[in-house]
């Protein structure tokens, strides 16, 4: 889906930023980048925010998968769903 990106006094920033997010995030950031039009703020900084919030986000979550499968494996390789209880 073609997201719509607000009116701005610099639409070609707002555009180059979009072109940045990842094709999933490109509707979100739409949200955002309309947000901040209608708050009185620049919506490529908007966007360009969006976009280091989401990736300092998985970036977090995948270290913190690998560090999940780290612990899993240094007790003994027993999974979530295996827990046998006495």
């Amino acid at each position: 889906m073609n997201a719509a990106i607000p009116p701005s006094a610099t639409p070609g920033k707002v555009a180059l930023e979009m072109r940045f997010v990842r094709p999933g995030d490109r509707e979100d950031a739409a949200q955002e980048a309309w947000l901040a039009h209608l708050e009185g703020r620049d919506a490529a900084r908007a966007v360009s925010a969006f976009r280091h919030r989401e990736r300092r986000h998985r970036l977090r979550e995948t270290a913190a998968g690998e560090l999940m499968s780290v612990v899993v494996a240094a007790i003994g390789g027993v999974g979530v769903g295996e827990v046998k209880h006495a």
